[in-house]
């Protein structure tokens, strides 16, 4: 059996998570699906980053939300020690660049919409115009909370979408098909080990897929 294999915020374990030299290495490791999150800063710029802060990755500190794009791009997000000097001077990327790249090396992006402050319609708006408009339409994965997946399921009725468990799947499934539009997917993106085989024969016989997050070593593949 095949393995659909996404690589974490890029390739983060030899590359700053959320980078762009991220991806371009989870493209040379071979890997065709790669996740993100999307955040955005205080003038209304979607950018990649996991946190509600710059101040783990970079060399700054504050929140993405009272940043603007200017002022986010002057920090260091090859900062992390573990790297040396390899990655120094690495931008936070905008969701338009990361979008591009994806395109240029054919990568399939898991994008995780974060908690938005303020209006989230219109920033998910932003987001599913972004991806129209750079020809990613159906190239791309939308995963987040019921919220998030609700409001681009209004947006865009054929998008992909995965609401991300840490529960038990069989008490979502309901839930799940009720994102069902007729022309979209979707999934449960559900925590390794909270579910079991019995639950994910169950969605796949609603119509329901099951994608699995985090797994780290063989191991957890052969069991997942």
């Amino acid at each position: 059996d095949s393995v659909k294999a996404i690589a974490h915020r890029g390739y983060s374990t030899d590359a700053p998570e959320n980078t762009l030299p991220a991806y371009v290495l989870a493209s040379q490791k071979g890997f065709s699906y790669v996740e993100c999150d999307v955040n955005f800063t205080s003038d209304g710029v979607p950018v990649l980053l996991h946190d509600d802060t710059i101040n783990r990755t970079s060399n700054g500190v504050g929140s993405i939300n009272d940043l603007t794009i200017a002022q986010v791009k002057t920090y260091d997000f090859g900062y992390p020690t573990r790297f040396g000097s390899k990655y120094a001077g690495t931008n936070i990327p905008t969701l338009e660049e990361f979008l591009k790249l994806c395109f240029k090396l054919n990568l399939h992006p898991y994008m995780e919409l974060k908690s938005f402050v303020g209006d989230s319609t219109v920033k998910t708006q932003i987001i599913v115009d972004m991806v129209e408009r750079l020809g990613m339409k159906g190239r791309v994965s939308y995963i987040g909370s019921l919220q998030a997946m609700t409001i681009v399921k209004d947006l865009d009725g054929s998008a992909r979408i995965g609401v991300v468990t840490s529960t038990s799947i069989g008490a979502w499934l309901p839930t799940l098909q009720g994102l069902r539009t007729g022309t979209n997917q979707v999934f449960a993106d559900a925590l390794i080990g909270t579910y079991t085989e019995a639950e994910i024969q169950s969605a796949a016989e609603a119509g329901i897929s099951v994608e699995i997050w985090t797994t780290n070593t063989v191991s957890d593949v052969i069991t997942a």
